[in-house]
């Protein structure tokens, strides 16, 4: 029986990796791209950095825990955060290998509840997509809303059914005063 390797990468990398496995004349039986839809705050430049790193400050001090649950693949995750230099400060990471039903089903969200210690009505689940915040409405979740580019067909729902609106994450603060 031969051995065979499934290799995820993002579909930009997929030829440097065709070709790495062709120098090392490893047969490519088959290869499927596939693009998985998702929404996600952009930690690329200066000021998101400053922003995230702010907010996160701000729970640290009034000693709030807080963890991620996404829906992105477990090593893109990590390695984002890892990148950001963000990837200690969080109690948890939850992601498609515990939860593969993502955030159409509240299991992550519950998880994250668990990791916390915390009854649903208790944690605050930050979300930019609409069917996320329809999931922990629908679980007894505490929400807050974040504007998305991606998802301005959705911003008056989203407004509608969280419990806090936000129009970027450094308006968190005004939500713990």
């Amino acid at each position: 029986e031969e051995d065979s390797y499934e290799i995820i990468t993002a579909p930009d990398d997929f030829s440097a990796v065709r070709e790495a496995l062709e120098k090392e004349n490893i047969p490519l039986a088959s290869a499927e791209v596939t693009m998985i839809p998702q929404t996600w705050v952009s930690l690329t430049d200066e000021q998101s950095l400053k922003d995230i790193n702010k907010t996160l400050d701000m729970l640290d001090e009034k000693n709030i825990p807080y963890g991620v649950a996404t829906a992105t693949y477990s090593s893109l995750a990590e390695a984002v955060l890892k990148r950001c230099g963000i990837f200690g400060r969080f109690r948890f990471l939850l992601t498609d290998i515990e939860y593969p039903m993502g955030k159409k089903c509240p299991d992550i969200f519950l998880g994250g509840a668990e990791r916390l210690d915390c009854r649903p009505d208790e944690v605050l689940v930050i979300e930019d997509s609409l069917h996320c915040i329809e999931t922990a409405v629908g679980a007894g979740f505490v929400t807050a809303g974040v504007y998305d580019e991606a998802a301005e067909v959705d911003k008056q729902r989203i407004a509608e059914i969280s419990d806090h609106y936000l129009l970027s994450l450094s308006e968190l603060s005004d939500i713990f005063v």
